[in-house]
């Protein structure tokens, strides 16, 4: 039996979905950025979608990111870890959320081509110190503190070298 403790509530047996997500970067002028996406309820968030038939998570956030974002040319640095969450569909009720996410570097092209859709309505690059500022998921906040912090110490290394 599937228990998980969302807030004070005991949910028990609920379906599962497998989702991966990607915290995508890019190098400009010598100052990283993150790219996120802002959803129907006004938060910036990471690009994520389900995993189909057969697709490994690898696979599954390459499409994704290239659906939500337009951006192709990209290189997976990284598995960042796994979070998980319940969330409400019109149609199924509530559904237990897995989504595996990984760092992701883009390059080449790095101009966004936002899939604006019921669900997205925005996406932008931001620069690592204003993400703290904007709006986000507590689980996605959590996973884009560690990401700043690693790109912080990658670019402070790099400006000894």
């Amino acid at each position: 039996m599937d228990i998980l403790i969302n807030g004070n509530e005991v949910i028990i047996n609920l379906p599962q979905e497998t989702l991966s997500g990607g915290a995508v970067y890019r190098l400009i002028d010598g100052r990283y950025q993150i790219a996120l996406i802002l959803d129907v309820f006004g938060r910036w968030t990471l690009p994520k979608g389900h995993t189909e038939k057969d697709e490994t998570p690898e696979e599954t956030v390459l499409r994704e990111v290239r659906e939500e974002l337009g951006l192709s040319d990209l290189k997976i640095m990284a598995k960042l870890g796994e979070r998980e969450y319940v969330a409400h569909e019109p149609d199924k009720g509530l559904v237990r959320r897995k989504v595996v996410d990984f760092l992701m570097e883009a390059r080449g092209e790095t101009e966004l081509r936002v899939e604006k859709s019921s669900g997205i309505k925005d996406g932008k690059w931001f620069n690592l110190e204003e993400i703290a500022g904007l709006k986000q998921y507590s689980r996605v906040r959590s996973v884009l503190e560690t990401i700043v912090e690693v790109l912080t110490q990658k670019s402070r290394s790099q400006e000894v070298i």
